[in-house]
């Protein structure tokens, strides 16, 4: 994608699907009306910590399917959706969620985590309380922290992963 691309054109969605795209495309002219960035089915490895920086209407954000490592730096976001499913981040720091709020739905589903450390875990519910539904689905996680005193809402959806059970999760 050219890097003028969107140059002086106001959008407030952008779906790039399925384009076989390695990097992120320029969209700092249109920042200010982005509410929804679509762009899943590429082949985007990584993602600068500067991206996100101007795009603060954005509620959406949809990055599964390419082969990001990292959890991406979203600082000052208040988004209601992230999807980052079917990636190859297999581990989240826990300074990715400061000052960043998702209050529907996180999606980290399919990416070999492996490990949640109960820091992390509690951490990430600290910093989303909003947070209705996390998906896990399938990230190689053989334990689990105690989530029964997160969230009185929140859903975790942790099928296909090959747990451990000792009896703390019941």
């Amino acid at each position: 994608v050219a890097d003028d691309a969107f140059a002086n054109t106001p959008l407030n969605y952008l779906d790039l699907s399925n384009n076989i795209i390695e990097r992120l495309p320029n969209v700092t002219d249109v920042s200010a009306t982005m509410y929804s960035l679509i762009l899943e089915g590429n082949q985007i490895s990584t993602i600068p910590s500067s991206y996100f920086t101007e795009l603060k209407l954005l509620k959406y954000v949809k990055f599964r399917y390419n082969g990001l490592t990292q959890f991406p730096n979203l600082q000052g976001l208040e988004l209601n959706y992230l999807g980052l499913t079917y990636n190859h981040i297999d581990c989240i720091d826990e300074s990715s969620f400061g000052n960043l709020s998702v209050s529907y739905e996180l999606e980290l589903s399919y990416n070999p985590l492996q490990n949640l450390p109960g820091s992390l875990f509690y951490t990430l519910m600290e910093s989303l309380p909003k947070l209705q539904e996390l998906y896990l689905i399938s990230c190689n996680l053989k334990t689990f922290p105690d989530h029964r005193t997160a969230n009185g809402g929140l859903k975790v959806y942790l099928k296909g992963n090959p747990s451990e059970c000792d009896c703390r999760l019941a």
